[in-house]
């Protein structure tokens, strides 16, 4: 069995990722990273700059896999950074079930919460929600998220939902579980 080690350059590695975040941006297929940014890249270098400054740009890695792991790595990493930005000592979640074309229920969580003096509002997750959509399972899928992700309650300053029965209910909705753990929760419709 045979390997080749490839050596990529700190700034190739560079020029790698941010040629995969605009492929993620304009939702286009992996494959063009290497079949039509790269080509025209390098001619585009080669028609105004010469064929060495071209050649430079062949140790580029865009092949459909790695630009698919490129993709990976940043939306982790930002989905790193919202978290750490909702661990901070107040946030608001804005929570509603949405179904898509195959009938098939979602949970989907936005937060909202204050850097310096800036409101920002983010998606924190869109999560499958199994069976019947109960105030006690919508509240499962949020608080296992808080733990795996190490988020206090105690932060949680408001909630808003729709007027579902399940969302809204006072005595057995997903309003009178999250004030249980976050008694500072506001509900809003």
């Amino acid at each position: 069995m045979f390997s080749k080690t490839m050596f990529v350059t700190q700034k190739a590695l560079l020029a790698s990722y941010k040629v995969s975040y605009r492929i993620a941006k304009c939702k286009k297929p992996h494959s063009i990273g290497e079949t039509l940014v790269l080509p025209a890249a390098i001619d585009i270098i080669a028609t105004m700059l010469g064929e060495s400054y071209a050649d430079q740009l062949k140790i580029i890695p865009l092949a459909d896999n790695t630009v698919g792991r490129r993709i990976s790595d940043i939306s982790e990493d930002l989905c790193d950074q919202l978290i750490e930005k909702v661990k901070l000592p107040s946030f608001v979640l804005q929570v509603d079930e949405a179904t898509d074309v195959l009938k098939d229920a979602h949970l989907i969580t936005y937060v909202r919460y204050v850097v310096e003096t800036d409101v920002r509002e983010d998606m924190l997750f869109c999560k499958p929600i199994e069976c019947n959509t109960t105030a006690r399972q919508v509240f499962n899928i949020i608080d296992n998220f808080f733990n795996e992700n190490d988020i206090l309650w105690e932060n949680c300053v408001g909630l808003c939902t729709d007027g579902a029965p399940s969302m809204a209910g006072k005595n057995a909705g997903l309003q009178a579980l999250v004030r249980k753990v976050a008694p500072r929760a506001v509900w809003t419709i």
